[in-house]
């Protein structure tokens, strides 16, 4: 399955047990493997609840949506280690405007 970056933001996220956790907000990409390292999903255009979803933690993608762990907990904004410093590997936020 191919999808572009403009279909991937805004994606919703949901949990295997069925939790909605918000939509696909930005993503962090590994530069080196050319891989997407972390997704970021806002839980909603009001709340600052961020989930921060690595790669391991996707379970599936399916049409509409992309299924993750249940162990999924939100992460403060502030706290965001991509917001505050760089990773030891270098990796690059993307967002389409």
């Amino acid at each position: 399955m191919l999808i572009q970056l403009k279909q991937l933001q805004h994606l919703s996220v949901e949990t295997v047990s069925g939790t909605k956790l918000g939509k696909i907000h930005d993503i962090v990409f590994e530069l080196d493997g050319q891989l997407i390292a972390q997704y970021m999903v806002k839980s909603s255009v009001i709340a600052r609840d961020m989930y921060v979803i690595s790669r391991d933690q996707v379970v599936r993608f399916e049409q509409d949506k992309l299924i993750v762990d249940d162990a999924m907990k939100p992460v403060p904004v502030a706290s965001h280690p991509a917001k505050k410093q760089a990773p030891p590997n270098p990796a690059v936020a993307m967002r389409g405007e």
